[in-house]
C-alpha cells in the first residue's frame, strides 16, 4: 500500500524498473520454465501509480480515501507468464505451482545459501501466492480522480 500525504494506494501487482517479483517469473521464463498457480492478478505499471498519486494531489477529494489501482485487466496467472514468454521470445514449459509453495520456497532459499545465488521465489512471494485472487476494482480512482492507466501488461511501457 502506497501512501501520499493524505490518501492511500493499493495495487495487487506493481511492476516496472526495479521489481524484484516479477523479474524472479521472468527469469524463470527466460530459462523456458513457466510457473504458474490457479487464480487471477491485476497489475498496475509504477508509472500509472505515479500518475494516480499526481491526480489525488491535485484533486479535492476528502483526507483518507482508499484508492485500488490497476491496468483494469485481471489476468489469469498463465497468462501473465506467456507475456513474459512472448516479450522474450521463447515457448516455456508451462509448470503448474505446487500446492506447497511455501515448503518449495524454503527449499530454494536454502539451496540459495549454498549456490551464493538469490533465490528463484521467496517465502515472503510464496504467502503471496497461495491466496486465490488479487484483483481490484478501479472505478473509484476512475470517477473520482480521473485516473486512466496508461500501460497495459501486453503492451508494456514504450
Amino acid at each position: 500500500m502506497l501512501m501520499n500525504s493524505s490518501h492511500y494506494f493499493t495495487a495487487p501487482g506493481v511492476y516496472g524498473p526495479r521489481d524484484k517479483d516479477f523479474y524472479t517469473l521472468f527469469r524463470w521464463v527466460s530459462k523456458r520454465i513457466k510457473p504458474y498457480f490457479s487464480g487471477k492478478v491485476s497489475l498496475c505499471y509504477v508509472q500509472d501509480v505515479i500518475q494516480a498519486i499526481l491526480l489525488a494531489a491535485e484533486s479535492q477529494t476528502k483526507s483518507g480515501e482508499i484508492f485500488f489501482l490497476s491496468d483494469g485487466t485481471d489476468y489469469l496467472m498463465r497468462e501473465v507468464g506467456d507475456v513474459f514468454a512472448r516479450t522474450i521470445g521463447v515457448a516455456p514449459f508451462p509448470f503448474p505451482f505446487p500446492m506447497a509453495p511455501i515448503g518449495v520456497a524454503s527449499f530454494s532459499e536454502y539451496l540459495s545459501i549454498f549456490s551464493r545465488k538469490p533465490s528463484l521465489i521467496s517465502r515472503g512471494m510464496a504467502e503471496q501466492m497461495v491466496q486465490k485472487d488479487w484483483t481490484c476494482d478501479i472505478t473509484k480512482a476512475k470517477t473520482m480522480l480521473g485516473f486512466q492507466p496508461q500501460f497495459q501488461l501486453s503492451q508494456g511501457p514504450n
